[in-house]
């Protein structure tokens, strides 16, 4: 489904979900999830992290999130992907 609709996908949430629907941080299972589609995902569509983390796992997160989506890290747009970058 998404090979055949990549062209309407207008934005990706993300994050890990515990057994209550809870979000959580991204772990080893969601990262290998995210790997797997990554690469059908549109170079424009924005991925939002939605983990309910504390302010020092910040930085943690986003690793996790751009080697799931196997990015760069772009200092000058924070939180924009576009071209393969984060």
């Amino acid at each position: 489904m998404l090979t055949r609709f990549a062209d309407r996908l207008v934005e990706v949430h993300l994050s890990d979900v515990g057994p209550l629907g809870e979000h959580g941080a991204v772990g080893a299972l969601a990262r290998i999830a995210f790997n797997g589609i990554a690469a059908h995902l549109p170079e424009r569509c924005p991925l939002i992290v939605e983990s309910i983390i504390g302010a020092d796992q910040i930085e943690r997160e986003l690793t996790s999130v751009v080697q799931a989506f196997e990015l760069e890290i772009d200092e000058g747009r924070r939180g924009h992907r576009s071209g393969g970058r984060i």
